[in-house]
């Protein structure tokens, strides 16, 4: 079993200050790379407390989802983002423990740190802020400055894949959403937005759902199909609306992306194997808990006074569903 001793030896530093670290002492003063160093040592050597101990010391820390994602089904993203956030979590001391508003109070209120998904509703935050200062929003539509924030820049990824797809010849470029707050929302914003400014149609052709499953894109993008003009390019907010609009293109007797091209959102493994394979902005949401993380265990031992956000990158993977504008109409 390995002890403080061999996590000292392999991280070049003393016992005490393994101790220190690990029980996440405020007034230890060490960089950050060596705390980070110390914990990759002993999640490497599989380093466990005693379970006694090991209880009283490790820091209660909140996970609260917005509604809009609860009252979903829940997706490869939420799923995606929640793994994320747990997979971090082993590498510090903390109990990661979900609640929901109705929750607050019954046990809340012995969080040290709480992480948000989602657009919190504006009562609640001020709720939470009573419960502890320490709070990371991930993925929300509005930074409140008095908060840490990681965010997935999904705003400039949409502007690449509309410039691609403008860069191929499509003008009539369809949008399919489920009108929810935090990512989803920025992603439509960030599409109308775009749109607009380029001084092309985008009314005629998005459409919103209340879920963000495959049914839902199947069922909108034939009603965007409907349209006359149609579109000759979708974009869909998240994997599964892209694959159930990849069906209704399909028994419409379309070729992809011959005559109509398709993006989607966040690129499960899934979407390369499909066919055509599906083009798709690469939401990297392994990092976001390790971010959330970062910034919370930070703020709690140096007591930093101003906020800071955190904006993960995102990036446009072009595979087979993409294609220049197609030279005739399709009926």
């Amino acid at each position: 079993m390995a002890t403080l001793k061999d996590i000292a030896e392999q991280a070049n530093v003393s016992i005490s200050t393994v101790s220190r670290v690990l029980n996440v002492d405020q007034t230890l003063s060490v960089s950050d790379e060596t705390k980070r160093r110390i914990f990759e040592i002993a999640e490497q050597l599989n380093y466990r407390k005693s379970s006694a101990k090991a209880n009283s010391k490790r820091m209660k820390v909140g996970l609260m989802f917005s509604s809009a994602y609860e009252e979903k089904t829940p997706d490869a993203y939420s799923a995606s983002l929640r793994l994320s956030l747990e997979t971090a979590a082993r590498h510090y001391p903390v109990q990661l423990l979900s609640f929901n508003k109705e929750e607050t109070g019954t046990g809340s209120e012995s969080f040290l740190g709480i992480i948000t998904v989602g657009q919190i509703e504006p009562g609640d935050l001020e709720q939470l802020s009573r419960l502890t200062k320490h709070v990371v929003q991930i993925d929300a539509n509005e930074w409140d400055k008095r908060y840490d924030q990681v965010t997935l820049d999904v705003e400039e990824a949409m502007v690449k894949t509309l410039q691609y797809l403008t860069g191929l010849g499509h003008r009539r470029i369809g949008f399919i959403g489920t009108g929810e707050n935090g990512r989803n929302g920025r992603i439509e914003y960030a599409y109308t937005g775009w749109l607009s400014k380029q001084r092309l149609d985008f009314e005629t052709y998005s459409r919103s759902g209340t879920c963000c499953q495959a049914e839902d894109g199947y069922r909108l993008a034939k009603e965007l199909l409907q349209n006359d003009p149609a579109p000759t390019a979708l974009v869909a907010a998240s994997d599964n609306i892209a694959i159930g609009a990849l069906r209704a293109v399909q028994e419409r007797g379309l070729q992809v992306p011959e005559e109509i091209s398709i993006v989607g959102f966040h690129d499960i493994p899934v979407a390369k194997f499909l066919t055509p394979s599906l083009t798709m902005v690469k939401l990297h949401t392994e990092g976001v808990g390790a971010a959330a993380f970062e910034l919370l265990m930070e703020r709690m031992q140096k007591n930093r006074a101003i906020a800071k956000k955190v904006i993960l990158p995102a990036e446009l993977i072009q595979r087979e569903s993409c294609g220049p504008v197609p030279s005739r109409e399709y009926t």
